[in-house]
């Protein structure tokens, strides 16, 4: 996925041209290989697999004790004949089986589904009910679910760690001229400079973009990795380019804005350490430069982003939900470990857990290329001790998901993008949200009527009480051997015997249905 050389099937191509040429077709192109593993029969999750080993144990039970009973009920009783003494050993064998196991458990789930709805929970699948309570290990992402999804700016600093008021007026001109590829970045520059406008000048409109008149552009892509606009004003000629500090080449202008000088190696180093500061302070980070033209050009041309001048960097915030660290407490407490699998720098995700006060050991951070080509016994370690997952491909995010499940975890997942059906597939309980991708919530168990943990917390609870209700249904069941072997010794007519033992059952049974 690195790649940048490869389209994948399925991208969106927003804006810009490319001659390609198609290497794979079909189930062969990494997209139908995501399509063919969701066609694959979902594995059985953690209630699925209990209901199987607990059919077993009444299966085995019966086989163990019916023949002892036919036996000690026709020597005991050799008047009455082995043919009664079969019936008696049919009759403990029903009444073995919970006969209202399935409609109680039913009841029960449905109660459940109810009460969670009113928590912002819509359940499709009855027993993921009972998988949310039994939960050890939640799998998330961190964009909206840890964070409000709401990016803000932040900083505007020149090349030596100073606020300047260039970097954000020339990327203000770069969002408001561009049509290409808009994103939550360039609303977050715009909002920021009409805020701290018409907080100076509330009775005046904005003066920033007088003057300036557009003349070409050159739309982001994620190969260049920048967008630049040209525009014109009264007595210049600028091109501003969003992009990362590697590309900003052989020139920058120092705060005082006016003396420029070679960007050498040290200075570059100390502009990559700068970066690196920002993010490790939980930022998403860009870099502003710019251009002079002596000769306006009739057509902006790619040759033309050279010889650009550093003009300082913006930094973003997307800051941690509120509710966020009281919920992540409340499913610690629960015994559930949180792993967030995230698509943005592993630096800025371990900030966001540092905010929210999820520890994260030294060795739980684990990126795309620790598990490339990894075995399932190294991939099943990392799964256990990594704590934060960054750059996941959407088949590796299953692989994660696969890992933690054959460790005997009971595994949930939440997500709402197409990269994140697999992984919903192959959890024992998948969560998506009601504004996510249409094949999100097919694949998902529960749908979140808001993205918030606290949603998920919520489900846990009534989840475990849920599972708590079936539990006492089913643990009268264990008193029935008793009942059986006073049965066997009785007096009473062979017939009678039969007809009690299973009247009796009934009325248990209905007593804890009730």
């Amino acid at each position: 996925m690195e790649n940048q050389s490869l389209c994948y099937m399925g991208t969106s191509v927003v804006s810009g041209t490319a001659t390609a040429i198609v290497k794979f077709t079909g189930s062969r192109t990494y997209f139908g290989s995501m399509a063919l593993e969701l066609s694959k029969q979902r594995p059985q999750n953690a209630f699925q697999l209990g209901v199987r080993r607990i059919s077993w144990i009444f299966f085995l039970t019966m086989l163990c004790i019916v023949p002892p009973i036919f036996l000690l009920q026709g020597f005991l009783h050799p008047g009455d004949g082995w043919y009664e003494a079969a019936l008696f050993a049919l009759a403990a064998a029903v009444g073995l089986t919970p006969e209202m196991l399935p409609m109680i458990v039913s009841s029960t789930l449905a109660r459940g589904a109810y009460l969670m709805s009113k928590k912002k929970c819509i359940v499709k699948n009855l027993d993921s009910i009972i998988n949310l309570g039994g939960m050890d290990v939640l799998c998330t992402d961190k964009t909206g679910t840890l964070t409000e999804n709401r990016v803000s700016l932040l900083l505007h600093l020149d090349c030596r760690n100073r606020t300047s008021i260039l970097p954000i007026q020339l990327a203000y001109l770069n969002s408001h001229f561009q049509t290409g590829l808009s994103n939550l970045l360039d609303k977050a520059v715009i909002n920021y400079i009409q805020k701290t406008t018409s907080n100076h000048r509330s009775r005046r409109k904005p003066t920033l973009l007088s003057g300036f008149t557009k003349r070409d552009e050159i739309p982001f892509d994620f190969v260049r990795r920048r967008m630049s606009v040209f525009y014109t004003g009264e007595d210049r000629q600028l091109d501003s380019s969003d992009r990362t500090i590697q590309l900003a080449r052989q020139k920058l202008i120092p705060f005082d804005g006016i003396l420029t000088q070679p960007l050498n190696e040290p200075m570059k180093l100390s502009l990559l350490n700068l970066n690196n500061e920002l993010n490790e302070r939980g930022l998403r980070v860009l870099a502003v430069a710019y251009k002079v033209f002596s000769t306006p050009p009739d057509n902006l041309q790619t040759s033309d982003e050279s010889e650009l001048i550093f003009a300082g960097f913006i930094a973003f915030e997307d800051p941690p939900k509120e509710s966020t660290y009281s919920a992540i407490k409340t499913l610690l407490e629960h015994n559930i470990q949180i792993k967030v699998l995230t698509g943005d720098s592993a630096i800025v995700c371990q900030k966001i857990c540092q905010n929210i006060q999820l520890s994260v050991p030294s060795n739980g951070i684990v990126t795309s290329l620790d598990l490339d080509g990894a075995s399932d016994s190294r991939i099943s370690e990392l799964a256990r001790t990594g704590t934060i997952f960054a750059k996941l491909t959407p088949l590796e995010k299953s692989k994660i998901v696969r890992a933690l499940k054959a460790d005997d975890h009971v595994v949930g997942f939440l997500g709402d993008g197409i990269n994140d059906a697999n992984a919903l597939i192959e959890a024992d309980i998948g969560l998506s949200v009601d504004n996510g991708t249409d094949i999100a919530r097919d694949s998902a168990d529960i749908i979140l009527l808001e993205k918030d943990l606290r949603v998920v917390a919520d489900g846990v609870i009534y989840g475990r009480q849920t599972y708590g209700n079936t539990l006492i249904f089913m643990s009268p069941g264990h008193g029935d051997f008793i009942k059986f072997w006073e049965f066997i010794f009785s007096t009473h007519c062979i017939c009678l015997v039969s007809i009690h033992t299973n009247t009796t059952d009934s009325i248990v049974d209905s007593e804890f249905a009730l």
